[in-house]
Order: structure tokens, then C-alpha cells, then sequence
């Protein structure tokens, strides 16, 4: 399978191979081929979308004491539309026969016509046949930012035209422990320039105990028999989110990766996330894995993750969707609130702050908005931002603090 587990320097340049299978939904064919990629490897990054708005995730405190299922909430009750990242998340809805559509799974952008979910939301295969022998159907659809029974305004439900899932095998008396349960799906129109995506990138054994976000579409049980303990705030129509630690199990490969919070029925596919900072408001959105069974995640090890990215290597930033739409000159504006300094471009940029000795304060990822919150000392500071098409914007401020 993979000449590494997880990312280490020595693995980064090894050469991967694994076969997959491509299902055509629209002539209802599947089709095997070999992927050649490199180990550890990401997609290109993680993009914000055209549309307005960068609202973060919530860190809610976490509980000390189980049941932690308590701890997953929708994550907005608000109507407003989904800010970024929140946005990214979709329902995979199947469709029946009478046009009905029936909540599925979840998922996660990762491209302008891809999705990440799990490739048991397709399949549906015997305990000793490989993964694709039965799919579920040709007629799933995809809802980007749905929340509070709501399609994201101006959004359709929009096709799945073709799944790519990772050939593997269920053995019959188990030992199989999902680290193949992906599939990524391409869409028949692109959502991702205005929705914005995730990046995905491989999991590694620095992120045990380290925080992560998950966001997915629950089918919660109408009632809650005695003595069950069920969430009865979140509802299948509604985006919830978790943030927790990310454990993992070190007596065997059964449920290797294990987040504090588990999940519900209708979560798996959906995107195991962080961020440079933790409310992801700067820096690249990743994704490490996606939701497995109820109790564990299916984490990218170095060779899934290259790849994944060999198959969306077609997946590049829209640079020329911002020139097309933004103006030829950058904007940098700041102003400074109680929290800090609040800083915005008009395109994804990195900031640094610097003293009037031209000592570097800070350094920020690649996001449009900041609010700069560590800048305590007095005087003249220097903000610079630096574009991904080359150009920088320079502007002086004074600290009020």
C-alpha cells in the first residue's frame, strides 16, 4: 500500500501508487486505473470563496465529563447565510424514483467541482467483495452551506456526476479499519469559487491531543428511548459542529483515530478540520480525514493523502477569477478596535507588522481578514501585505495601546 505511515522528511519525495475505481453516474459505468503521486503530498490549498463574509468556527469549552455527544450544536440559528468556512460543509442527498430526496451523508469542499466524503455514503459492498461491487445509486446530489432546512440562497441541490473511491477489501472476519473509506465526488457545476474549499492534507502523530472542528448533517431519531442520550436541539436539516481533542487508539489498528466527540448517523463523509489558528479565521483550511463510523475517523496516511492529491491536481487557487472581479491595485485597510488591530485586503494576502526599527512583530497565513490581537506596544508599526500574485501593499498605524 503506502512506504510511510504518517508525514516525516524522508517520505516526502517517495514516489505512491494505488489503484482506484471511477464510477460515471450518468452511463452508469465504473472503471479501475492506477494513481501515481508522491507521499505526504496536499492539494494546492485551501480557498475562501468570492462571496462576502469570514465568520470562523466556534471553541466552545470543552466538557470534562462524558456524555461529550452534548457537546456537538448547530452551529448557527441564524437564517443568515453560512460565512466561510462554514460554507464548505454539504449533505449528500440521495434521490429516489419520485424525486424525493433522502439526507445521505456529508462532506466537504475541496475543489470548484469536488467534494470529500466517505465512500461507504456509495457503497454498499458484501463482507469478502471488494469495496465497489454494489453502489448505492447514480443519483446523489450535493447541498452546499444547507442550514435550518435551507438551501445556501441562489444554490441548487447540484449533481454528483462522477465518484472516486479507493479499490479495497472488507475481509470477512474484520481487521479492516477504514483507512481507505474515501471518496471524492465531482460535481456537474462548480460551487467551490463562490463557496470556497478545504485543503487536504495528511494526519500526523503531532496532532494527538491537539484540537480539531467537524461539521456534518446528523439524522437525529424522532424520539429518544429511555435511558439513550440524544441530542435533541440538532436536527437532520441542520449543519452542527463539534471541536475537541483528537485521540488515538495505540492497542491495535481498530479505530486508530478517535475525536472526543462521536458522531451520528448521516455524519460520516464530513471533514476532519484545522486551522493556523483555531477559530479559522486566517490561514488555510485543511482537512486530515473524514468521519468513519460513529466513535472513530478515516485519517489520510502519507499515501492517501498523495494520492488524493494527484487526483485533484487539476484544483489550483482562482487567481484569475480575482483579477477578473477585483481591482487592478491592492487594498489593505486597518482601524483599530478594543480586541486590536483589525486589518482587511481586498484578496487573500499574508500580513507582517513591524516596529519602527523594522523588527517583525508578527507574521499572519494567507487569509483576507485579521484581527491582530498581540500588538501591545507603543509606537509607529509598519503593516505589510503580500499577495499571492507578487504585489505587496505597505501602510504605517500607531498603537493606541
Amino acid at each position: 500500500m503506502g512506504l510511510c505511515v504518517f508525514v516525516a522528511s524522508p517520505c516526502l519525495a517517495a514516489s505512491v501508487s494505488h489503484t482506484i475505481v471511477v464510477r460515471d453516474h450518468l452511463k452508469e459505468t465504473s472503471a479501475e486505473s492506477v494513481v501515481q503521486g508522491r507521499a505526504g503530498d496536499t492539494t494546492a490549498g485551501s480557498w475562501t470563496g468570492s462571496l462576502p463574509g469570514i465568520g470562523g468556527l466556534p471553541t466552545p469549552v470543552v466538557a470534562e465529563n462524558p456524555p461529550y455527544i452534548l457537546m456537538r450544536r448547530p452551529l448557527s440559528k441564524d437564517p443568515s447565510p453560512l460565512s466561510w468556512p462554514a460554507r464548505t460543509a454539504v449533505r449528500l442527498d440521495l434521490k429516489i424514483y419520485t424525486g424525493a430526496m433522502y439526507p445521505r451523508c456529508s462532506g466537504i469542499l475541496v475543489g470548484p467541482k469536488r467534494v470529500l466524503t466517505a465512500a461507504h455514503c456509495l457503497v454498499s459492498p458484501t463482507s469478502i467483495s471488494s469495496i465497489h461491487e454494489q453502489w448505492v445509486s447514480d443519483s446523489f446530489f450535493v447541498r452546499p452551506g444547507f442550514n435550518l432546512g435551507r438551501d445556501y440562497p441562489g444554490m441548487e441541490p447540484v449533481r454528483v456526476v462522477k465518484s472516486t473511491i479507493s479499490k479495497s477489501v472488507f475481509p470477512i472476519s474484520g481487521g479492516y479499519n477504514g483507512d481507505n473509506d474515501w471518496a471524492l465526488l465531482e460535481l456537474e457545476s462548480d460551487l467551490g469559487t463562490s463557496m470556497g474549499w478545504a485543503q487536504v492534507a495528511p494526519m500526523e502523530t503531532s496532532r494527538e491531543d491537539r484540537m480539531i472542528h467537524m461539521m456534518g448533517y446528523p439524522v437525529i431519531p424522532s424520539t429518544c428511548r429511555a435511558g439513550q442520550v440524544c441530542d435533541t436541539v440538532s436536527r437532520k436539516d441542520t449543519l452542527c459542529h463539534s471541536w475537541g481533542p483528537l485521540g488515538r487508539n495505540h492497542f491495535g489498528p481498530i479505530l486508530d483515530w478517535v475525536p472526543l466527540v462521536p458522531a451520528w448517523q448521516g455524519e460520516s463523509g464530513s471533514g476532519i478540520l484545522d486551522c493556523p489558528d483555531d477559530v479559522c479565521v486566517r490561514g488555510s483550511l485543511r482537512t486530515r480525514g473524514t468521519r468513519w463510523t460513529l466513535d472513530a475517523i478515516n485519517a489520510f496516511d502519507s499515501t492517501m493523502s498523495g494520492v488524493i492529491a494527484s487526483i485533484l491536481s487539476d484544483v489550483k487557487i482562482p487567481e484569475s477569477t480575482l483579477r477578473s472581479t477585483k481591482p487592478s491595485k491592492p487594498v489593505l485597510r486597518m482601524r483599530w478596535t478594543s480586541p486590536g488591530l483589525e486589518v482587511e485586503t481586498d484578496r487573500l494576502a499574508r500580513i507582517e507588522v513591524l516596529d519602527a526599527r523594522g523588527r517583525s512583530l508578527l507574521r499572519t497565513g494567507e487569509a483576507t481578514n485579521w484581527t491582530l490581537e498581540r500588538l501591545n506596544r507603543k509606537g509607529v508599526l509598519l503593516v505589510v501585505a503580500r499577495f499571492a500574485t507578487g504585489l505587496t501593499k505597505t501602510a504605517t498605524t500607531v498603537s493606541n495601546q
